[in-house]
């Protein structure tokens, strides 16, 4: 309750003179405290008896901070998290506010438009077995949309559930928010097969979802959307379908969104990939700016998982995303490629280790994609190493590509620039490319030079090729001349 002592008197404050020794009074301004189970609101916690209102009528008695001691909480109804409340458990794995059997409602824990909302400590199960019969509608564990301030922290959700068109979420910070951070969460059994659910989704600016783990969701285990300056940071994602995803699905332009620290285990995407970048909605016009993706490990070790991208830069429509700095990236198992950019300008792959992939490590398709790999270490299994298709334009530069069909290859009428590349061992040859595609390189094999732009061809000890030489502006200034032998 209120502290007793708000404006009393204080004396022998002073050196002992009249005017130290008068009266001194100070305001204090008390901070409130019930619990759920206080008499006057007399929650029981037994996981029998419906708790609805009496965690409400706590929340909304106007005390700064509401606690739920140790018990199982049963629920039959959305519970509204009032403004400037924080809200909080035992902890997480004493404290469970369980969703009530065949009853139909969408939020467990909801707030719209508030400031400084925060949950933390519990576990909430949304309880998907014992309520799929009865939902009309997807079935999310913690919905706060359009907040400032707000944070979720150290708080399992679990058992959230889509419907037949509407991904459900374990826990959501939506709408405009901003500040407003998920921290040390895990996302648990979230949705099935035919009603999928994310993991963890935030539209909220200048916030992170940090050190949280997703296991076993059937949508996207973290998702930014539509925000600018967030990011995912030292998160794990394990059997869930889709590892991240940073995306822009509304009319405005986002910027400075970033991966630092994500390893995801056994994803299974082919739509999306193991992370998604880029535009999901063709009716957006919003461009996604400055995607920064660093310390990123994809891996897919069991049967059935890795199938689609490792990582997919993706648009369904018209924006692109753009500038695009990925650095550092492990991938191990792909059923396509690791790296598919099918519409994207300046992205940038820098560094990292791609292997076990079933099609190119890098590919950089679509139309008008123009990106950049360097330094890319790429163990592959008799498949191309980097490539590009469609009128994508890619420079190489200093990678080294071990076992591929073709260490470097340009389809259709795309262009490749190869500058310094290491390739060993191809099964068909180190370069190569379509007859409408255009592919320029200076190189090693070996210990010995590699370009492209020789011609001609004679007897052994003749003048057999030369090779254009150009100054510093790019004049040709004439060629180098090679022979047979």
């Amino acid at each position: 309750g209120d502290i007793p002592f708000s404006g009393k008197k204080i004396t022998g404050l002073g050196n002992g003179s009249a005017a130290q020794d008068a009266p001194t009074y100070v305001q204090l301004t008390a901070r409130t405290v019930v619990s759920v189970k206080d008499p006057a609101y007399a929650a029981v916690g037994d996981g029998v008896a419906d708790d609805t209102t009496p965690i409400q009528n706590a929340l909304n008695s106007g005390a700064d901070f509401v606690l739920m001691p140790d018990g199982t909480y049963l629920i039959s109804a959305q519970v509204t998290h009032p403004t400037g409340v924080t809200w909080k458990g035992t902890s997480r794995s004493t404290v469970t506010l369980f969703a009530k059997a065949a009853v139909d409602f969408q939020y467990m824990v909801y707030n719209s438009g508030g400031t400084g909302v925060n949950l933390g400590d519990m576990t909430i199960d949304a309880n998907q077995v014992n309520r799929a019969g009865a939902l009309t509608t997807t079935a999310f564990c913690v919905l706060f949309t359009g907040v400032t301030d707000s944070n979720v922290e150290n708080v399992i959700v679990q058992n959230a559930l889509g419907s037949a068109s509407l991904s459900g979420v374990g826990c959501a910070i939506g709408g405009t928010s901003t500040r407003s951070n998920i921290i040390n969460c895990k996302a648990l059994n979230c949705g099935t097969v035919a009603k999928p659910a994310d993991g963890f989704f935030s539209s909220s600016s200048d916030s992170l979802i940090a050190n949280c783990t997703a296991y076993n969701c059937t949508d996207t285990a973290f998702a930014l959307e539509s925000c600018s300056f967030s990011g995912i940071v030292g998160c794990i994602s394990d059997l869930c379908n889709c590892g991240g995803a940073i995306t822009n699905a509304i009319n405005t332009d986002t910027y400075g969104n970033y991966i630092s620290g994500l390893t995801i285990k056994n994803w299974n995407a082919s739509v999306t990939g193991g992370v998604q970048i880029g535009h999901p909605l063709n009716t957006s016009t919003g461009v996604l700016y400055d995607t920064n993706v660093s310390g990123l490990t994809i891996y897919a070790n069991t049967a059935s998982y890795g199938t689609g991208a490792a990582l997919y830069i993706r648009s369904t429509g018209t924006p692109k995303a753009t500038r695009v700095n990925i650095s550092g990236v492990v991938i191990d198992g792909a059923s396509t490629q690791g790296v598919l950019v099918n519409s994207g300008v300046d992205v940038c792959i820098n560094g990292g280790m791609i292997r076990n992939c079933a099609n190119s490590a890098i590919q950089f398709a679509g139309t008008s994609t123009l990106g950049y790999a360097q330094g890319v270490r790429v163990i592959c299994a008799s498949t191309t190493g980097i490539s590009t298709s469609n009128t994508a334009t890619a420079y190489a530069v200093g990678n080294f590509i071990s076992g591929p069909s073709y260490g470097i290859f340009a389809f259709d009428t795309s262009t490749m620039v190869c500058q310094m590349n290491t390739i060993i061992t191809p099964t068909v040859n180190y370069t190569g490319k379509d007859v409408g595609a255009t592919l320029t390189q200076i190189g090693v094999i070996g210990a010995s030079l590699s370009v492209s732009n020789a011609t001609g061809s004679a007897p052994a000890g003749a003048l057999n090729n030369k090779f254009l030489v150009v100054d510093a502006s790019g004049n040709n200034i004439g060629y180098i001349p090679t022979y047979a032998s």
